[in-house]
This record gives structure tokens, C-alpha cells and sequence, in this order.
């Protein structure tokens, strides 16, 4: 949606309050702002573990961060350090709950590795699936390619035999479901994903992480003793074969997961915008009163 459009949004909706969930979202909501199109406080919610200068404008009335380092990385780029709250990042409510795996056909007897590549998949899913289906380990691989429409052919055309087993899926709404009957997660190290996966308590091998916020997200997680960085489609297999063949390893880095997990962040984010729009909402009432 470009600006104009923006604009005739916050113009027709009149809103309490803006919440941006991503760098140009602010800056339209701070371009609105700048306009005297609304008055209405912005709130920006960084869904990275690491964040960028733009996103601090003086027009800004909060953020709400993943962790600490973020923070320290707002004040020193000037953001006031009262106007930041740590909160974590916020996810679909599916994964507040427990939910049935309908989204793939699972044989109990066989651990799930879910093979995600993100928005856009890694171009080597395929030489993922296909290490894994050679080392004849027994496992159920589901790989969910999104809209790459590549990938997913690339996957459709592997033939692997018993043990193995594989599910390709394309744009799927239940990551929630498939992601709390999985063993072992291989991603790319999006916030959001990283986010589900500690709420799921998912051991996680990160695949190829792009320089930048990708590979901050998946140190964040290894730091915490949560997952593991691979370079290569044999480097993730392998590392995906080493913790399905050691229980108590993937044990302890599910119990590791679930510590980095911030199950309230969405709850936390909505009473502190709520608090915001709330002073908005009644001025007028206490100018006429």
C-alpha cells in the first residue's frame, strides 16, 4: 500500500493509535504525524533482534523491543530510554494453544523434522530432504516452502524410500500444529519464526543465516543454548542426524527454548498501545468538560 493510500486510511479511520510493525510503516505513520493527518501516538514494534536508525524518529511515542540488546541499540541511536519496553516478540495466538495435527499425516512412531525456508525458501530445501532421505535414519520430514513455488517443485520431485518420509506443503496457517508435533526445526532465523519455535520449545538448526539481522536472530538463540547455525545442505543434515540420534541433547535444548520464550509479549504490547490510544480517546471529554 503506498502513502497516498496510507494516508486516506488514517484519514477516513481516524485511529487511536498507530502500531508499526516494520521500518516503513513508521516512517508513513511519522510522514502522517508530520502532516498533522492524525495525532494519533505510534508505536513501534521491532520484531528483530537487532534494529536499524531509521526506526527512531522523534514522532515516536514507545517501542517495544525483543530484549535488551535491542534497546541499548535505540538509546545510543538517541530513541529516550523511558519511551522503550522490553516486551519480546509477539506471535499468533494459535500458538497459545494446543492444537491438532491435521496440517500433515504424521506415523507417531517417526520423529518430524519441519524443513521451513522462511517467506521466501532457501533454494537448497531439496539438498536438505535428500541428505536427510540418504542417511536411511528413520524420520518424517514435513518442508513448508511458502509461496516459492520453486522450491516446492524442487522438494515434489525427490523420491526417498523408507524410513524416511517426506510432506511438502506450500502456504500453510497451521505452523502452530506442525511446529508442536515436530522434533527438530530447520529455518531460516526470521524473528517471528524464532519466536514461535522458543514458544513451541523447538530444538532448531538454522540454515544459512544472511548477514544481518538473520544471523543476530539465530546468535541470539545459540546463545541461549537453543539451536545451532549450519553452513550448507550437508552441514544441516548433519547436524539435523547428530540430535535425532541424541535424546538428551534435544531435551535440554527444548528446556533452553522454552526459558527464551515470552508467552505474554503479545498481551504485554496491546494494554501498553491501549494505554497510549486512552489519554487520546478522552481529551476532548476533559477540553469540554
Amino acid at each position: 500500500m503506498g502513502c497516498p493510500k496510507v494516508f486516506e486510511a488514517i484519514e477516513k479511520f481516524k485511529p487511536d493509535a498507530i502500531v508499526a510493525g516494520e521500518v516503513a510503516a513508521c516512517e508513513m505513520a511519522v510522514i502522517a504525524r508530520q502532516l498533522e493527518i492524525t495525532q494519533a501516538p505510534i508505536v513501534n514494534v521491532i520484531t528483530d533482534y537487532e534494529a536499524e536508525p531509521i526506526w527512531v524518529k522523534p514522532e515516536v511515542h514507545a517501542y517495544m523491543v525483543p530484549d535488551e540488546s535491542v534497546r541499548a541499540e535505540l538509546i545510543d541511536w538517541g530513541a529516550p530510554a523511558e519511551r522503550i519496553e522490553i516486551t519480546g516478540i509477539p506471535v499468533d495466538p494459535a500458538f497459545d494453544r494446543v492444537r491438532s495435527m491435521r496440517a500433515a499425516q504424521v506415523n507417531n512412531n517417526l520423529p518430524v523434522v519441519l524443513l521451513m525456508g522462511g517467506g521466501m525458501g532457501p533454494t537448497r530445501m531439496d539438498e536438505v530432504a535428500q541428505q536427510l532421505g540418504e542417511s536411511k535414519v528413520p524420520m518424517h520430514i514435513v518442508a513448508v516452502t511458502g509461496h516459492d513455488k520453486r522450491a516446492r517443485q524442487k522438494l515434489e520431485r525427490l523420491k526417498l524410500k523408507s524410513p524416511v518420509s517426506l510432506q511438502v506443503l506450500g502456504w500453510t496457517d497451521d505452523v502452530a500444529a506442525l511446529m508442536q508435533a515436530t522434533s527438530i526445526l530447520v529455518t531460516k532465523p526470521g524473528g517471528l519464526t524464532i519466536a514461535e519455535a522458543a514458544l513451541c520449545s523447538l530444538p532448531t538448526v538454522f540454515f544459512d543465516p544472511i548477514p544481518g539481522a538473520e544471523f543476530v536472530n539465530a546468535r541470539r538463540m545459540v546463545d541461549g543454548g537453543a539451536a545451532v547455525i549450519s553452513k550448507g545442505a550437508n552441514e544441516t543434515a548433519s547436524m539435523v542426524l547428530e540430535l535425532l540420534s541424541n535424546e538428551p541433547s534435544r531435551r535440554a535444548m527444548s528446556l533452553r527454548a522454552n526459558k527464551l520464550a515470552r508467552p505474554s509479549a503479545r498481551k504485554e504490547i496491546a494494554q501498553l498501545v491501549l494505554d497510549l490510544a486512552t489519554p487520546a480517546k478522552e481529551m476532548p471529554r476533559r477540553m469540554t468538560a
